[in-house]
């Protein structure tokens, strides 16, 4: 053989080696990478499944509490209106009626009337 042909069959020698010991820790190296990969993956897919129960209970208590308040505010408009009514009638009862002058002709002037103490 020509030493070029030995050299060639060295070199193929001295790659299958390392091949044959390279190859199976790369491949352990693979496989210890996709279980620490699916660890993950179930601990990310439990972390979501809780963020997603936590969020629904706040929407949940978010909801009850914009619920309160709009009872809330519905109440003080109902109380407001009614206060507002009252003075309403009181100004009516202090000043007299008021009636709205009709297409440019003078308002009519209110009624007096004298009240003996």
């Amino acid at each position: 053989m020509s030493e070029g042909v030995t050299i060639l069959f060295a070199a193929a020698g001295v790659v299958a080696a390392m091949l044959a010991v390279l190859l199976p820790v790369v491949l352990l190296q693979g496989k210890s990478l996709r279980r620490e990969i699916d660890h993950l993956r179930t601990d990310v897919a439990a972390d979501i499944s809780t963020l997603r129960a936590d969020v629904a209970e706040v929407r949940r208590e978010l909801h009850a509490r914009m619920d309160a308040l709009t009872t809330r505010v519905d109440t003080l408009t109902s109380r407001v209106e009614g206060v507002s009514e009252r003075a309403a009638r009181l100004e009516g009862a202090l000043i007299g009626p008021w009636r709205p002058p009709t297409n440019g002709n003078p308002a009519p002037a209110p009624s007096s009337t004298e009240v003996n103490a």
